[in-house]
């Protein structure tokens, strides 16, 4: 069976939303129309990919990354993870950020879950297997 681990949205995503909003509105009220069509396109596809963005452990031991409808879903090999850090930590500004980092095929991938304990303990059980 599939575990399904939502990502936790950020407050540099919601604010984000906000300055991709406020040139959309502009847009549509100054009736620049091929301009506001471009914005509303990206409002939407950045909103959808916020909402339905997670990470899928699957009984095969792979992750699925999915972003969304408009985004190829990447799949990770857990076997086949060359670096694995489950307390990664960033800075941002004077916030300190927690995340999962993984290094597949020369790429690095963080994670940020909700319930990041839980993902890395079964990320952890999965590369061990």
């Amino acid at each position: 069976m599939n575990k399904i681990y939502h990502v936790k949205v950020a407050w540099n995503h919601y604010l984000f939303l906000l300055l991709l909003s406020i040139p959309t509105i502009y847009c549509v009220w100054q009736k620049h129309i091929l301009l506001s069509v471009c914005c509303t396109i990206l409002l939407i596809a950045a909103i959808e990919k916020i909402i339905h963005m997670a990470y899928i452990l699957t009984p095969q031991g792979e992750l699925h990354i999915y972003s969304g409808h408009f985004i190829k879903t990447k799949i990770i090999d857990l076997k086949r993870i060359s670096e694995y850090n489950p307390h990664f930590r960033v800075r941002a500004f004077i916030f300190p950020v927690r995340f999962i980092l993984l290094k597949f095929e020369d790429k690095y991938y963080y994670l940020k879950a909700e319930k990041m304990d839980d993902l890395a303990r079964e990320i952890e059980k999965e590369m061990n297997e």
